[in-house]
């Protein structure tokens, strides 16, 4: 790890090469590019996973108001079928 190099470096020595610095600051920017590289890869994921579960719940929302309908349906038919037999059974008793 070049920052354990780095403070090893700074811990034994009192002076260093340039070149050996830059070797040791070009594997640290590497490492923040890297780094860089996967947070941007995670956003990425993150944010097709927050769009995948917000189509999933208005798909849900809507089978869910779908089912919501179909039973109020149903119940407004089974109204429809008591009332139809109320009025059926007064009009056979009136002939």
């Amino acid at each position: 790890m070049p920052i354990q190099e780095l403070k090893q470096i700074i811990a034994t020595q009192k002076s260093v090469s340039t070149s050996r610095l830059e070797e040791i600051a070009r594997r640290i920017d590497l490492l923040y590019i890297n780094q860089g590289k996967t947070i941007r890869n995670q956003r990425n994921t993150l944010n097709q996973l927050n769009s995948r579960l917000q189509r999933l719940e208005v798909k849900a929302d809507r089978r869910k108001q779908a089912m919501q309908d179909y039973e109020n349906l149903k119940m407004h038919h089974r109204n429809l079928e008591r009332e139809f037999n109320i009025l059926r059974g007064k009009y056979e008793q009136k002939s």
